[in-house]
């Protein structure tokens, strides 16, 4: 009985993707393939296998090197539509309307987008943010793009970019939502509002996209993020390329896959309205954090009764002023206890707990 012949696959992006990489990767074992990387560099002449799965956007001459191809090919990025090649990308509308919807749970009325290019899949995502932002609201969202006010701000020329995002947010009343296509945007904009002096989350609350941890668990401000799930785009891509070398039929040459969750992180985390007592309250409570606080000191500080202040708070937060409380101090506590070395016992007065059991029970 004659062996088969394992399949040489090349992968050919522009730039590193490793989550791609780990999708392909599981495939890739799963059907015994030969797998060829050549990653960002000069084109791989000579080659000869299977098929290609490729990541381009402004490369030409990878461009030219898989339209030339005479082996199947799928593409794994959403740039060049135009270009007839099978492919798999992530769901970049359905990203936009996920961030959309997340912002709306949570009560704003005001929302930003944020990215420093606008080519295809930037403006995708803003169209999805955008859209279902009108729908629920009757709104229009607020871009913050460089190319659409016909700036010339290089996308890696902080000091100009930082001045532009801050002049954007200045003229932008709060408490705001901001959407940025990505989680380097997403730092982008948590480094200008924090040089502008704006609170984040409680001034602008900022939501990328990717979930990389290196940006997000790292900025100052852990950073939330839609969940893009790239693994599986890798490994759908791989599948797709299986079939088209096995010359099985396809039921689609192109599949969009929807972003799965959203991974929230201090950046976005608390309570956010536009009612003016309730912006008070919010205010008063971020300032005497540590302090022996409660919905009576609240009351007195903004100038209303205790009774009042507590119907009037359930009516436009939605909650309680003490489950309000309790929930900051936590994510006070949380953000204390992740980035810094303090000891359990100062993290708990920081945060208002009155001893360290206290503090500790309420946490777990």
């Amino acid at each position: 009985m004659r062996k088969q012949t394992r399949k040489n696959v090349l992968l050919l992006m522009e730039w590193h993707n490793h989550p791609f990489r780990e999708g392909i990767a599981q495939f890739a074992k799963e059907h015994r393939w030969i797998v060829t990387v050549n990653d960002g560099c000069t084109l791989p002449d000579g080659w000869h296998g299977d098929g290609i799965i490729t990541y381009f956007d402004t490369r030409k001459d990878i461009i030219r090197y898989v339209l030339n191809a005479e082996v199947p090919v799928v593409n794994l990025s959403g740039f060049h539509p135009e270009i007839p090649l099978p492919g798999v990308t992530g769901d970049n509308v359905g990203i936009g309307r996920m961030a959309a919807e997340f912002f709306l749970q949570k009560g704003f009325t005001r929302a930003a987008y944020f990215s420093t290019q606008f080519h295809r899949l930037q403006k995708l995502r803003l169209h999805g943010f955008a859209k279902k932002w009108k729908e629920a609201t009757g709104g229009k969202i607020v871009p913050i793009v460089p190319k659409l006010d016909k700036r010339r701000t290089g996308a890696d020329d902080w000091t100009a970019l930082g001045a532009y995002i801050r002049g954007k947010l200045a003229d932008i009343p709060k408490p705001l939502a901001v959407f940025a296509f990505c989680d380097y945007d997403a730092a982008k904009v948590e480094a200008a509002a924090l040089d502008a002096g704006l609170r984040v989350p409680d001034d602008v609350a900022i939501l990328g996209v990717d979930n990389d941890p290196l940006v997000c668990e790292n900025d100052v401000i852990p950073i939330s993020s839609v969940c893009h799930d790239r693994i599986r785009i890798g490994y759908e891509g791989a599948a797709l390329l299986e079939n088209l070398m096995s010359r099985r039929r396809v039921r689609t040459r192109h599949i969009e896959i929807l972003p799965t969750r959203i991974e929230e992180r201090a950046s976005t985390q608390g309570l956010y309205s536009d009612d003016p007592l309730v912006r008070r309250v919010i205010d008063f409570f971020g300032d005497h954090l540590s302090e022996s606080t409660g919905a009576g000191e609240a009351a007195a500080a903004v100038g209303v009764g205790k009774r009042f202040l507590e119907r009037h708070f359930a009516s436009h937060a939605g909650r309680t002023v003490t489950s309000y409380l309790r929930e900051i101090r936590l994510i006070r506590a949380r953000q204390l206890v992740t980035e810094t070395d303090r000891p359990m016992g100062l993290i708990a007065k920081d945060c208002g707990f009155s001893n360290a059991q206290h503090f500790s029970n309420a946490f777990r």
